[in-house]
This record gives structure tokens, sequence and C-alpha cells, in this order.
């Protein structure tokens, strides 16, 4: 399969990829966690990759230049006008797709992990002491979170990797190793569960109910 352009739509935790091969047409649309994502793309040979500008896409546009891609940011208000009929999240990462490579489209540079220290540290720029020392302190918190994130997610990889049980649930689209491990910290191997009904069921997912007139009608599965 040749792809051309793929096109991102970012979220807090899920993430939208639709690839269109050289004569636009969609020839993938994926949902992936954020690691999950970055594991595919690591082989994936595209001429462009496209995402809206936003706080997380800088940091997913550096991690994609470093593994060889073309990124390229675009400001939301730019990509709007390529999105079709109603919005969902692959309608969007297909209108970035489509938008991407425009003759005439306005990017974003990718900011480095650098550049507000360089702001901070830089005397000309017009900035009080007091606020210079705020937003140092605030930088200084975000690293070490970050840093935190990134040992709580490693530890949960280890130890979804670890098990068979969550390795089985990975496997379905959609499913990382903190739902795996979530799932099986909940309920172990399941077998208070007679059926995969029931298991639904203690989830939350169940048909949603319609009754009128003394006639029960069932509706779609409702998310509760």
């Amino acid at each position: 399969m040749e792809l051309d352009k793929v096109g991102i739509d970012l979220g807090k935790t899920v993430f939208h990829l639709v690839a269109l091969n050289r004569a636009g047409e969609t020839v993938v649309r994926k949902k992936f966690s954020r690691s999950q994502l970055l594991r595919f793309t690591v082989n994936l040979n595209v001429r462009v990759i496209g995402m809206e500008a936003c706080g997380g896409a800088h940091y997913v546009g550096r991690v994609l230049r470093d593994q060889g891609h073309d990124v390229r940011l675009m400001p939301a208000q730019y990509v709007k006008p390529f999105v079709k009929t109603n919005k969902n999240d692959f309608i969007d990462a297909e209108a970035i797709a489509e938008a991407v490579d425009r003759p005439r489209m306005r990017y974003v540079p990718i900011k480095s992990e650098g550049q507000l220290p360089a702001v901070l540290e830089d005397a000309e720029i017009m900035m009080s002491e007091t606020l210079r020392l705020m937003l140092a302190q605030l930088l200084s918190e975000l690293r070490q979170l970050t840093n935190q994130i990134v040992e709580i997610d490693q530890t949960i990889q280890r130890g979804a990797d670890e098990q068979e049980a969550c390795q089985r649930l990975m496997a379905i689209p959609g499913i990382g190793p903190i739902t795996a491990t979530a799932i099986v910290a909940a309920i172990g191997n399941g077998a208070e569960f007679r059926k995969a009904r029931s298991f639904s069921a203690w989830l939350g997912l169940v048909p949603g109910e319609y009754t009128t007139g003394g006639k029960q009608k069932l509706l779609g599965i409702s998310k509760r």
C-alpha cells in the first residue's frame, strides 16, 4: 500500500489517523493511544504528515520529525474549510490530510523543548522579575510532572507486558496498557462473569430504553 499524506487528529488520550494515497483516496483509518501511534509511525513510509497546531502537537511533531517524517502543523482555522459534512474525529483527520500540502497553506513552526527557557533568559524581552520567577517555577514543575508521567507510563507498560490477560486485552483496537491493567486489576480473570454480556452490563455498556404505552423498545448501546 502506497501512502501519500497522513492527517492526525490529536486528542487528550485518543489519536485518529487517516492516510490518503496519491489519488486522494482514504486507504487507512485508525485510532490509537499516543504510544500506539508513535509505534505505528516508526516504520511508516509517507510523504508528509499534518496536524493542527496545539499544545500537544509540538511534542508529537518533534517525535515524528525525529523518526524522519516531514511534519507540518497548521492553524485550525485554515483546516476547517476542508471538513466535509458532519464533524467527527476521523473526518477532522481526513480534512487535515487534505489541507496539509495545499500551495498557500500557512504552517506553524514546531517548537523545541528549549524555547521557553530561552524566553526566560532573554533580558531584552520586557518581562518583570516576578513574572520571570513565576514562569521559571512553572517550567520546573512541568518538567518534574513530565518526568513522573513518563516513569508511570513505563511502569504501567511493563506491568501490561508481563501479564497475558493484559496482552489479550491490548489486542482489541482502542485498548492500551492503562485500560488493560485497570480491567485486570478490577476483575482478575473475570471468572465471576458467566457471559460477556454480564461483563458489558458491569461496565455500564447496556442498551438504552425507550418505553411508551406499555411497549418496551431497546435502543443502541449507551455509554453511561
